[in-house]
């Protein structure tokens, strides 16, 4: 089973704060040269870079003086996290993906001839239940 949803969510909306580290880094000429994925959002930093990533959503936002005012932490998150959606289609290919690669995994180091191995299609189960999420059956024919 893939729970990973929540999971992506919280990455995109941690990428978005550390994406805005890594351009003011750019801008200084330090960003490491491994992309955004290097940043690292100290808890010190994290209301600095929440800001910077709240004034670049779209939409307007409450100004005092022609700037955009500092709301509290949990209003800017919440704008910042109001567009962010794992797509259906997205944890699905991440689904099909880890099935492609154990596929292979089984055919080139498990030694399992290529006519006992086949992918059939990933499904997203229904929320609520016992095994909401996502859910790839793995088997083998003999």
């Amino acid at each position: 089973h893939c729970r990973n949803a929540g999971q992506g969510e919280e990455q995109m909306f941690m990428r978005k704060i550390r994406l805005q580290k890594y351009n003011a880094l750019e801008k200084e000429g330090t960003a490491p040269a491994a992309g955004v994925k290097a940043v690292d959002i100290t808890p010190d930093e994290y209301e600095t870079y929440l800001f910077s990533a709240y004034k670049a959503e779209p939409g307007k936002k409450p100004r005092r003086f022609g700037l955009v005012q500092k709301l509290p932490v949990e209003e800017m998150e919440t704008v910042v996290r109001q567009d962010i959606r794992v797509a259906r289609d997205d944890v699905l290919e991440l689904a099909n993906k880890r099935s492609r690669t154990v596929q292979q995994y089984l055919l080139e180091k498990g030694g399992i001839t290529p006519d006992r191995v086949f992918v059939t299609s990933s499904k997203v189960v229904p929320a609520g239940g016992k095994t909401s999420g996502m859910r790839v059956d793995l088997s083998l024919g003999k």
